[in-house]
């Protein structure tokens, strides 16, 4: 395509709020056989391409492509299907969201706690050479070795530099007033899901049961299966079992007195009927048992 009909890149806004680390990280290396793959998350996802290119074919028919040293980004509800466009692909993915502030805030506080919300726009797709900040802090994030004691959220600290870092590039491009296109994914956004979210969140262990769940937002229990599956990609029960699992990687790091919890006290914590269907459970969906984590194996 020639220079000048190269379209400018898509556009979207980051939210007010609280960044916050969604518990996801780590590198992959693309083997044989494994992609094409689909990913949903009701979360940030941004991606940084080491080896190879990556290519993520949207619903609305864009495709994002990332080479060496270029960021890719997936903001939530957005369905993409991931691609190696060039051989060996090696890419690192972080996820992390923002959470609206509870009560009243000071005012001269609430810029350096909520960051510039849509005044931040930044582009899915970009280089190292655009973004040298969002570099520097996606490698210091990268090197940080888990598997070895450290200051408390050492991890989140990092995480959390890459998100300024990333605010700061965009509004730095907004200011300038550089070229951009408006990303309007092609996903339904539903209130009424967000809300039965934020509740499962908050509490993550609860016996939640369908029928109350579907009161809560005036739907009948066949219409919120519905509704989840066209907004998360997945079943009500699959999104419950994904938040108890995600709840389970704090509890398994945490040392209260200096003493290691048990599979079985995590597994109960968290809601999960029998240790066996937990272990089965993070297993399959992390790569690694929840004994192997929670004595300093890395996730999968």
């Amino acid at each position: 395509m020639h220079k000048s009909q190269v379209r400018p890149p898509l556009l979207v806004p980051l939210p007010e709020g609280r960044p916050v680390y969604a518990g996801r990280l780590g590198r992959y290396v693309a083997a044989p056989g494994r992609l094409p793959v689909t990913v949903l998350h009701n979360d940030w996802d941004i991606f940084w391409v080491r080896r190879g290119q990556g290519v993520w074919e949207l619903l609305n028919g864009e495709r994002l492509t990332a080479g060496p040293d270029e960021f890719a980004i997936l903001p939530p509800f957005t369905t993409a299907v991931t691609h190696e466009g060039r051989a060996p692909l090696d890419f690192w993915h972080c996820h992390f969201d923002f959470q609206p502030v509870q009560g009243r805030m000071i005012e001269p506080h609430r810029a350096d706690s909520l960051g510039p919300g849509r005044r931040a726009t930044v582009p899915l797709v970009f280089t190292r050479r655009e973004a040298p900040g969002v570099w520097r802090a996606y490698r210091a994030l990268s090197l940080v070795d888990v598997e070895k004691p450290g200051e408390p959220w050492r991890l989140e600290r990092a995480v959390l530099d890459l998100i300024a870092a990333l605010a700061a590039f965009g509004e730095a491009r907004a200011r300038r007033r550089l070229p951009g296109r408006p990303f309007e994914p092609s996903e339904a956004r539903d209130d009424r899901v967000r809300l039965i979210q934020r509740r499962i969140e908050a509490e993550p262990a609860r016996r939640w049961r369908v029928a109350e769940l579907a009161d809560l937002v005036d739907l009948s229990p066949g219409h919120l299966h519905e509704r989840c599956r066209a907004v998360l990609g997945r079943s009500l029960k699959r999104f419950i079992v994904e938040t108890r699992l995600r709840r389970a990687l704090t509890l398994l790091r945490e040392r209260p007195g200096d003493r290691r919890p048990s599979v079985k006290e995590v597994s109960a914590a968290c809601g999960f009927a029998t240790q066996h269907f937990f272990s089965r459970q993070f297993k399959s969906y992390f790569g690694v048992g929840p004994l192997e984590y929670r004595d300093g194996a890395t996730l999968a």
